[in-house]
């Protein structure tokens, strides 16, 4: 499907969400914690253990995969941290709230609460209560599993190449606490940090 097609088509799923009295952009969504430290927390919790007292969250991030199975499906979502595995039933969210969550495209930010669990395969899960749309993504992102290859394009669109390659972002942290981490100690030696082009009668690069 073209591009423009499919944002015309999250286009159109934003503003039937927003005819139906929902609101899209909502201000604020309180969260218990980051999904890196959800899972560094349980990570050691057997199925029977989150079983025999339940463990309830407040989560946000951004979609990245959905896979239907009729009444229930599986989704991941990603805030930058780490992704963790959601499991959606039909007979938890109730009809109407289930064919609403099956309209989420890949890429929208959502927030979710509920209790954490293991699958069959061990692998740490939200079984979710309720959920809520914080923002609808209308460009569609690349296949999670094959993610951004093509070279030009992730250079041209850095946004896109840091959404989804996570390799990527990790260079991009690394470089932001290497810079803090020089600053503070070229301050606490004294130093002061000025812009060059403030030094010179014209203007130059971003600045021109």
């Amino acid at each position: 499907v073209p591009e423009e097609d499919l944002f015309e088509i999250r286009a159109q799923k934003l503003e039937a969400f927003e005819d139906s009295g929902g609101v899209a952009f909502p201000r604020g969504f309180d969260v218990d914690a980051t999904l890196a430290a959800v899972a560094a927390r349980f990570a050691n919790h057997d199925a029977e253990e989150l079983g025999a007292t339940p463990i309830n969250l407040r989560l946000a991030g951004r979609l990245r995969t959905k896979r239907e199975h009729g009444k229930t499906s599986f989704s991941d979502i990603s805030d930058g941290s780490a992704c963790i595995q959601l499991y959606v039933r039909k007979d938890d969210l109730g009809d109407g709230v289930y064919d609403a969550w099956q309209t989420l495209d890949i890429g929208d930010f959502v927030g979710v609460e509920g209790s954490l669990m293991r699958t069959r395969s061990g692998e740490l899960t939200l079984r979710i209560d309720t959920y809520a749309l914080l923002a609808k993504s209308l460009r569609a992102l690349p296949e999670k599993w094959h993610g951004l290859r093509d070279t030009e394009i992730r250079y041209r669109k850095r946004y896109l190449d840091l959404a989804v390659n996570d390799e990527v972002r990790e260079i991009f942290h690394c470089r932001a606490k290497t810079l803090r981490a020089l600053r503070a100690h070229m301050d606490a030696h004294g130093f002061i940090e000025v812009e060059t082009p403030i030094m010179q009668p014209q203007y130059g690069g971003a600045l021109a």
